[in-house]
């Protein structure tokens, strides 16, 4: 009995691992699709979501509404945007774009602080 709690306890611990390894996974794409719709490169977001579709796949986690939510709150107040001139945001969302994990989802070339619309 003693080795079946044992058993079970584990198994819990490594699905709640799982959950939030791939909560996270999840998590750092979505900050490259928003990035991605912020500077203006609508074209890659079906890309980027691809990878989001695969990595909850290969993961188990499948958010909820909710957790894609919350998710999407804690990215927006990370980057605190409305904090910084126009001119910096665009900067920092181009870094973003441009960083060696988004770049291998989006598989598009790098964008300057030019490249944005003036609009986006």
């Amino acid at each position: 009995m003693k080795r079946l709690l044992l058993v079970l306890a584990s198994a819990a611990i490594l699905t709640a691992c799982s959950d939030d390894a791939g909560k996270q996974e999840i998590k750092s794409i979505l900050e490259c699709s928003m990035a991605a719709k912020l500077v203006g490169q609508t074209d890659k977001i079906d890309i980027i979501s691809n990878h989001a579709n695969w990595a909850s796949a290969k993961s188990g986690y499948q958010p909820s509404i909710a957790d894609a939510k919350q998710m999407h709150d804690e990215i927006k107040a990370k980057w605190n945007l409305r904090s910084l001139p126009r001119a910096d945001q665009d900067a920092l969302l181009v870094g973003i774009y441009n960083s060696d994990h988004c770049a291998k989802l989006h598989e598009g070339a790098a964008i300057t602080v030019n490249d944005v619309p003036p609009d986006a």
